[in-house]
C-alpha cells in the first residue's frame, strides 16, 4: 500500500471542509484554547492547512511553535495562511517529517496539539506514536485533541457508522489512509500519563474536543456543546 499522501487535498482541502463538517471541525479545535493559559513551546502535528496554527499564534504570539506534517503542501498551506494574515513566522518551525519515525528532544513542549490526525493510523501506530511522544513533554504538559467518534447508541450511531464509512473511503481514495477505524485515543493518552480534563461534543456526537495533562488527577468535565 502506498504511504499516505495529503499533498493532492492540500489546495481544496479547506473547500472539502466546508462541504462536510467545516464550522464544526473549526469549533472542535479552539473549542478548548481559552482554557489554556500560558504556552512556551507547543507541537502541532500533522497541522495540515494551518487552520489551529493561525488562532494559536495569535493568542500565543510569544510562543515557541514546532509544526511537524508529511506534506510538504500542506507546510506551504499553512505557512501562507499566517503570512497572509500578516503574522509573523519566526517562532514557528515548519517540519517535513513522518511523525511515526520521528525522534523527540526529551521534555521540551508543554503542549502538543493533534487535531483530526490520530484518525488517519492504525491504533498500533497511535500508541507508538504517542508513548514515543510522552517523554518530550514537560511536567503537566497539555495535550489538545479532536477527532470523529462514533456516538453509543440510537439514530445518531447509525449515523455515524455511515458518515466513517464515507469518510473513510474518500480519503482512502485521493490520500491513501491506511485504517478504517477509530483508534482508541484515550486509552493510548492514559497509557502514556495524560488525563482528561475537560472534554466536550459537538455535531450530534459525531465530534469531540478534549484537553489532557500530564499526571492530572482522573477526572472528567463534560462540556456539551451542540
Amino acid at each position: 500500500m502506498p504511504s499516505m499522501n495529503y499533498a493532492r487535498t492540500a489546495r481544496i482541502y479547506w473547500w472539502l471542509e466546508s462541504l462536510s463538517f467545516g464550522p464544526w471541525l473549526r469549533r472542535a479545535r479552539v473549542l478548548h484554547l481559552d482554557r489554556i493559559e500560558h504556552v512556551e513551546h507547543a507541537l502541532l502535528l500533522g497541522e495540515g492547512n494551518g487552520s489551529f496554527l493561525l488562532p494559536f499564534v495569535r493568542r500565543f504570539p510569544q510562543a515557541r511553535v514546532t509544526v511537524v506534517d508529511e506534506s510538504h503542501e500542506m507546510l506551504d498551506c499553512a505557512r501562507g495562511r499566517l503570512l497572509q494574515a500578516g503574522v509573523s513566522v519566526d517562532r514557528v518551525a515548519f517540519v517535513h517529517a513522518d511523525v511515526i519515525a520521528q525522534t523527540w528532544p526529551d521534555q521540551t513542549y508543554d503542549l502538543v496539539v493533534s487535531l483530526f490526525f490520530f484518525d488517519n493510523f492504525h491504533q498500533a501506530d497511535v500508541d507508538g506514536m504517542i508513548r514515543s511522544i510522552a517523554p518530550a513533554t514537560r511536567a503537566e504538559a497539555r495535550w489538545l485533541l479532536a477527532d470523529f467518534q462514533i456516538p453509543e447508541r440510537g439514530g445518531r450511531r447509525w449515523r455515524g457508522r455511515v458518515w466513517m464509512w464515507v469518510i473513510y473511503r474518500f480519503f482512502g481514495c485521493v490520500a491513501s489512509v491506511p485504517t478504517r477505524v477509530l483508534p482508541d485515543l484515550k486509552g493510548a493518552l492514559s497509557g502514556a500519563g495524560f488525563e482528561s480534563v475537560c472534554h466536550g461534543v459537538l455535531c450530534g456526537g459525531l465530534l469531540y474536543s478534549a484537553l489532557y495533562r500530564k499526571g492530572a488527577a482522573k477526572y472528567n468535565r463534560s462540556v456539551p456543546v451542540e
